[in-house]
């Protein structure tokens, strides 16, 4: 799991929702913010249309905190950023 550390807080949440959007992809939106601090922190939201049950977002979001961990380094130090999802990944069988 993320450390805490690099997790935004709630009222930082709230704010960076009105925030402009950095990336956009389909079922995904990246927003960001400058902080006062040396480290970047993330916040995720699931939406109900990604995922019906409360135990899926929060698996959903369990997934997503891991995979951001794993590439810390590659955010830019001094911002919060903010993952909205709203579609669940589809993957292809072969």
């Amino acid at each position: 799991m993320l450390p805490r550390v690099h997790r935004l807080p709630g009222y930082r949440v709230r704010q960076l929702l009105s925030a402009p959007v950095v990336k956009r992809e389909p079922g995904l939106t990246v927003k960001a913010a400058a902080n006062h601090l040396d480290r970047p922190r993330f916040g995720v939201v699931i939406t109900k249309k990604a995922a019906r049950g409360a135990v899926q977002r929060n698996n959903m979001k369990r997934q997503t905190m891991i995979a951001i961990e794993k590439q810390i380094g590659a955010y830019e130090p001094g911002k919060d950023y903010l993952f909205l999802v709203y579609e669940a990944p589809h993957f292809k069988a072969d």
